[in-house]
């Protein structure tokens, strides 16, 4: 399984379509690539980064209970997302848990620029959010500060500091500014902070087929054979499709791809379908034969 995945992963890495996503319900950083921009990609066994001036990546798969989750979900009438979420066993996926702002010193591992990495406090088990800053005010600030009020925030947004999100197998690092609350995300790396969802307090989205008792500790976003990355429609890329297949074949679940599969060549439905096998028929009916 390791030696697969790493192959499945160095291809994802190194194509420009894909995205990743670090975090929790409520609270992720993504790795995009920006359009136009230079990316440098390193590999090595287990170990796979991606670094550019707005943001940086690095998965590291040394985890014998890492197990790969491919999933496609229904959307709406006629759509469908799909991703591969890197899971681990809840125990294995923990951390600190930081439920205050916390000052952490100097990060050990930057992938982009050093700085004083900072715990946002945010109490989730899995996730490590920091941001990273060389403004020694803010570092101050930050010391004296209890919980991420909104003064703290938008102190954070003016400096520009990096978001970094870390689990125990993933860092992304996001150096593009924060826009207001009615603002775009920018066309690459980003993050999101929504504590509405947060308050749930939830490792996923209750959509997202995750086994119980395993956290999503990263997630990967393979080419959509219908949209890009941002949502936006394209002409149907059947290598897409077809490379997606492979990755359902070796991390899906084999009830729903059977179940897709044979609703894309238009064979009748069972007569009782558990979950799995509902999600992929509904999938399925949305692909073309």
């Amino acid at each position: 399984m390791q030696s697969l995945l790493d192959e499945f992963v160095t291809g994802w890495v190194d194509d420009p379509l894909a995205g990743f996503a670090v975090g929790t319900f409520g609270a992720t950083a993504e790795f995009l690539r920006p359009p136009g921009v230079t990316v440098t990609v390193e590999h090595a066994p287990g170990r796979h980064t991606a670094i550019c001036d707005e943001g940086a990546l690095r998965l590291d798969l040394h985890h014998g209970t890492l197990s790969p989750r491919a999933w496609r979900r229904p959307v709406g009438t006629d759509d469908w997302t799909h991703a591969v979420a890197l899971c681990l066993p809840a125990d294995r996926a923990a951390g600190p848990a930081r439920t205050a702002v916390t000052v952490l010193g100097d990060d050990p591992d930057p992938l982009v620029a050093p700085g004083t990495l900072v715990d946002l406090g945010l109490g989730v088990a899995h996730l490590e959010a920091c941001i990273r800053t060389d403004d020694r005010a803010l570092v101050d600030r930050c010391a004296r500060a209890s919980a991420l009020d909104g003064p703290l925030v938008g102190a954070i947004v003016a400096s520009g500091a990096t978001r970094v999100f870390r689990t125990a197998v993933a860092r992304v690092e996001v150096c593009t500014p924060i826009p207001p609350p009615d603002g775009e995300s920018p066309l690459g790396p980003n993050t999101h902070l929504l504590p509405d969802l947060l308050a749930h307090r939830r490792t996923h989205a209750a959509t997202d087929p995750i086994p119980d008792g395993e956290v999503p500790v990263a997630s990967v976003f393979p080419p959509h054979p219908r949209r890009d990355a941002l949502g936006r429609a394209h002409p149907w890329d059947a290598a897409a499709d077809a490379a997606f297949e492979a990755a359902m074949e070796a991390f899906g679940d084999p009830a729903e791809l059977a179940a897709t599969r044979a609703a894309r060549r238009g064979a009748p439905a069972p007569a009782v379908m558990d979950t799995a096998t509902r999600r992929g028929r509904r999938v399925g009916e949305r692909l073309p034969r």
